[in-house]
């Protein structure tokens, strides 16, 4: 029997000889390494979303610059947080986020996000991951 030591680890989750613990929101989970079958690294965006909130963004900006209406100071305010949120979500929602999904003989793990400031790590875990399972 041979002992499950460390061989990486970061904000993401860590990975020892023996089993992955991923690290979540609220939670962790650990896989065993055995389990795995299959790992992907993509990117998801929601064409959709984004799509729309730039198109009512476009809507906002046209609709209070091209009123010849005068508006209060509530009104500005509320349309300068319209224009700045839709523009925003708009942006965000078209370059999207990354995920790391693991298949195991059971089925498709929850997938993990990463956050777009942690992508480095993300991208180094799966790598390590990546070559864990190889060697295996």
């Amino acid at each position: 029997m041979t002992s499950d030591s460390l061989l990486y680890g970061n904000a993401i989750g860590s990975i020892s000889s023996k089993s992955v613990k991923l690290y979540r929101k609220n939670s962790t989970e650990e896989i065993r390494i055995q389990n795995i079958t299959a790992i992907e690294f993509k990117r998801c965006r929601d064409y959709i979303r984004g799509v729309i909130s730039l198109l009512l963004f476009v809507f906002f900006v046209v609709t209070f610059f091209g009123s010849s209406t005068l508006y209060g100071t509530v009104e500005i305010a509320i349309f300068l947080v319209l224009i700045l949120f839709t523009l925003l979500m708009g942006v965000a929602s078209l370059i999207g986020h990354h995920e790391i999904i693991i298949i195991t003989g059971f089925g498709i793990v929850k997938p993990l996000r990463v956050e777009m400031a942690k992508t480095k790590e993300g991208v180094e875990f799966y790598q390590k991951l990546a070559a864990v399972l190889h060697e295996y």
